[in-house]
């Protein structure tokens, strides 16, 4: 059975580990990119996004943080491409 869907302050307020695992059994992954030290994974998750970041040079999750604002979007659009799709 399906792990009922979590509202944004839900997730929120889980415990990171939790977060973590809820979010690998019921996220969509979106996309990746790279800021410094960082790997940023972007989810879909129950019509919020969710970024983990990822400390590469300690290897752990560094945040993980749930948002709706389009704003925050912004940083992937350079990573998008669609040359597969002209």
């Amino acid at each position: 059975m399906p792990a009922p869907a979590l509202s944004l302050p839900e997730f929120a307020s889980l415990p990171v580990d939790l977060q973590s695992n809820y979010l690998w059994d019921n996220g969509s992954f979106l996309i990746s990119h790279h800021d410094h030290r960082y790997c940023i994974n972007l989810y879909s998750l129950h019509g919020y996004f969710v970024e983990v970041w990822y400390d590469t040079l300690l290897n752990h999750i560094h945040a993980i943080t749930a948002f709706t604002t389009s704003r925050r979007l912004e940083s992937y659009v350079n990573s998008v491409s669609i040359t597969n799709l002209l």
